[in-house]
Parts: C-alpha cells; sequence; structure tokens
C-alpha cells in the first residue's frame, strides 16, 4: 500500500516490477546517450552490453530517431 494525497493505494507487485524494469531500461538509455559505453554499464549492473544496445536502438526507433520503424509499426506490420 502505498500513501498518495492522503489516500491509501494499492498497487499489484506485478505492476511495481514492470515500472521499475521500464525506469531501468530508461535510465541505461539515457546513460548511453550522456556518453557511457554500453560495456561500462554492463560491468557495473546486470544487462549484457548486447541487450543494453539493443534497448538504446530500440528507444531510437521509438523515438522516431532511427528510419526503421517503431514498435507499434512493426507490430501493426505483422497484424496485416
Amino acid at each position: 500500500m502505498t500513501r498518495i494525497s492522503g489516500q491509501l493505494i494499492s498497487f499489484s507487485p506485478q505492476w511495481e516490477e514492470k515500472d521499475h524494469i521500464a525506469a531501468f531500461r530508461q535510465q541505461m538509455v539515457a546513460l548511453v546517450r550522456s556518453g557511457r559505453s554500453a560495456n561500462d554499464l554492463a560491468k557495473e549492473f546486470e544487462p549484457t552490453a548486447q541487450t543494453i544496445s539493443a534497448w538504446v536502438r530500440q528507444a531510437d526507433r521509438d523515438e522516431g530517431r532511427r528510419e526503421d520503424g517503431s514498435s507499434r509499426e512493426r507490430v501493426e506490420l505483422a497484424a496485416s
């Protein structure tokens, strides 16, 4: 239970876990973009350099920084 504006709010553990994972990925992407290498981050944190690099590529796609389509576009193309 979490208290927000005086009210107790219950979050499911799965929601909180997904939220933390997404925040961690965003932080890794931001660190790479600020100049840290994926190899250095892999040594300091759990994911491999390859995984961190994939997160950066995916974030670039989703933000329109790459020309090979966003995650949403890939799902739409696969469904058609």
